[in-house]
């Protein structure tokens, strides 16, 4: 295998993982977008069927941003706050999903 194989394998690995670990809280993954060609960026929107929260990172600027919106109901449209931002320097992908994990939980936390 090649690196670019190699790499979208342990991206989606990584984000399995991360899924099992918010739906010990009951948030479900309801986007998720991987680009290689783009330093490895995606964007993943968890949360509930209410709540959600964006998670993008840049990979070009070693960068993870934060959002989150309030849904009234399925025909809303999302009004993205942003609520928290990160730079990493030479951060594994698993540090930065843990940082994701951390964040998404965090605005779910009573």
């Amino acid at each position: 295998m090649n690196n670019e194989t190699e790499s979208s394998i342990q991206h989606l690995n990584l984000v399995s993982e991360f899924s099992r670990q918010l739906a010990a809280h009951e948030i479900a993954i309801y986007h998720h977008r991987y680009d290689y060609l783009a330093f490895g960026s995606w964007v993943i929107v968890a949360g509930t069927r209410k709540r959600h929260v964006r998670l993008t990172w840049d990979g070009k600027e070693s960068r993870l941003d934060a959002a989150s919106c309030v849904l009234a109901d399925s025909q809303s449209t999302a009004d993205w706050t942003d609520f928290d931002s990160r730079s990493f320097s030479r951060a594994s992908q698993d540090a930065v999903l843990q940082a994701g994990s951390e964040m998404v939980l965090g605005r779910f936390a009573v």
